[in-house]
């Protein structure tokens, strides 16, 4: 890919790459995916109203979507044909949808409490657990899939109290039960972000981004930041070295050590933003139209 040519992206709320780097997907209205070699687009594709978060199977052989409303969509990553419906339940609005790291499963959660587990062929359901007066609003799985991490937004319990603090429970695959609840470092935090070598969270609120260790649960870097009011998102590098923030207007790059910046790429609307896995391109997301270029290190 030229590094003086970036490839202009449809707008989008969601960018994500296929675990090969191969693919990019971009969600907005329509569901477009992208050859990331040859940067031309595979196919649009509207599977149902208002996507808002796809998985992309381990070794690229399907695509499954999520919308507003919970359905979940199976398409062909050849030509984005629907092969079938793997949930049509209205009440399943929620969290992101994972691939297990085995591609036999998907996970997600609902703003009703309901963590579910559920094959990625038929949608058959394989494991539940409910959790009342919770919201399940994001999922992080590690690279290697053994661990998860299921973000909880307790509902307000009275008109005139404040909600609980969020939290985030901790998960051993197969899920079956939580293994340890990690408490945040401020009362609502709206997206989690794993490190690829699954030893830190990057959590962020609505002001503030922190780092968690998790081998102590010790906060290790903090700082604030400005929302850009189109979405919560980050990205850590494959390498580790760097999270980029989505704010207003643009990205911001950070020393993972310190969360201080040392660059930023100005685009309006920025919404979301992802790495591929050898770290050498990023796909910055906007609702204005967003750019696939190659990564400059500082």
């Amino acid at each position: 890919m030229n590094a003086a040519k970036p490839l202009k992206l449809r707008k989008s709320s969601e960018v994500k790459f296929s675990g090969s780097g191969a693919l990019l997907v971009t969600l907005a209205r329509d569901v477009v995916v992208w050859n990331v070699q040859s940067q031309t687009k595979r196919f649009r594709a509207h599977p149902f109203k208002h996507p808002s978060n796809c998985s992309i199977h381990p070794d690229d052989s399907q695509l499954v979507v999520k919308n507003t409303a919970g359905q979940i969509a199976l398409l062909d990553v050849s030509d984005g044909r629907l092969v079938r419906m793997l949930n049509q339940d209205g009440e399943n609005e929620g969290s992101n949808i994972v691939h297990s790291a085995c591609g036999n499963y998907l996970v997600d959660g609902s703003w009703n409490g309901m963590l579910t587990v559920r094959s990625s062929q038929n949608g058959e359901v394989a494991f539940q657990q409910a959790f009342p007066g919770d919201m399940l609003t994001h999922i992080a799985r590690s690279r290697l899939g053994n661990k998860w991490y299921v973000l909880h937004w307790p509902k307000a319990r009275a008109d005139d109290q404040p909600p609980p603090p969020s939290f985030v429970t901790v998960w051993d695959w197969p899920l079956a039960a939580a293994t340890d609840h990690l408490t945040m470092p401020v009362d609502h935090i709206y997206s989690i972000e794993l490190s690829t070598d699954g030893s830190q969270l990057c959590l962020l609120g609505t002001d503030s981004v922190d780092v968690m260790r998790l081998i102590d649960k010790q906060i290790m870097a903090s700082t604030t930041y400005e929302y850009g009011g189109t979405r919560f998102a980050a990205a850590w590098s494959p390498d580790g070295e760097e999270i980029v923030t989505v704010q207003k207007d643009g990205f911001v790059f950070r020393d993972v050590g310190s969360l201080k910046p040392v660059r930023r790429i100005d685009l309006p609307f920025a919404s979301d933003v992802a790495y591929s896995s050898d770290g050498r391109l990023i796909a910055l997301g906007s609702w204005t139209g967003g750019m696939l270029v190659e990564r400059q290190r500082t």
